[in-house]
């Protein structure tokens, strides 16, 4: 079958300025783009890789993230701040998760890529907490669990989400039943507005975050 390359050769040369209108738009030219077109709506230029399944059908194509083979061992895309499962089970089940390695601001947070104890039934907020000094320069960072929420910015602190768990009985333990991801990129932070005079914080400022 055809692919998107053989459709667009069959468009011919470029069109030059001044060419006749004849010679310019033929049917064998428009019939071109006309498939061009259906095959880039099919997908036609996609192909599967490492970690992604390619689906199509008569609507389309469908990108799957999936669990992909690689040498002699199954290989899982992740992604930075992942908020992973990794409770246990057995006769009292443990939960526990563990959020993969990432950075804010280039620094590497406290309490990253270690497993975390939730023993307390609930929504937890699981968030960065950014401490910054009096310029509004960062100068730590660590991974936190709440049942209260995200805390509220202050003069010198930060928060930002990750995401959120829950955490239910499961016999006479604990267990994860959900995981909600909100950030999935290391993070850049800069604090806005922040006015200092002399050694004196004037105007805290607003903490801003985002991904890249």
């Amino acid at each position: 079958m055809p692919g998107i390359t053989d459709h667009l050769k069959s468009m011919g040369d470029r069109i030059r300025p001044g060419q006749p209108l004849a010679s310019a738009v033929t049917a064998q030219r428009m019939n071109a783009i006309m498939d061009a077109i259906r095959a880039l709506a099919a997908g036609d230029n996609l192909s599967s890789g490492l970690g992604v399944t390619l689906s199509k059908n008569g609507s389309g194509s469908v990108v799957i993230g999936s669990t992909a083979r690689g040498n002699g061992g199954a290989v899982t895309i992740e992604h930075p701040f992942q908020i992973r499962n990794v409770s246990t089970g057995g006769g009292t089940p443990v939960a526990k998760i563990n959020v993969r390695y990432g950075t804010v601001q280039d620094v590497e947070p406290a309490n990253v890529a270690v497993d975390s104890t939730l023993s307390t039934s609930g929504t937890y907020s699981i968030f960065l907490e950014v401490e910054v000094n009096l310029a509004g320069t960062i100068v730590g960072a660590s991974v936190e669990a709440a049942l209260t929420g995200l805390p509220a910015n202050t003069d010198y602190f930060g928060y930002v989400l990750l995401g959120t768990v829950v955490v239910a009985d499961s016999g006479s333990g604990k267990t994860v039943t959900q995981i909600n991801q909100a950030a999935t990129h290391s993070l850049r932070m800069a604090v806005c507005g922040r006015v200092v005079d002399g050694s004196t914080l004037t105007t805290p400022g607003t903490f801003e975050f985002w991904g890249f």
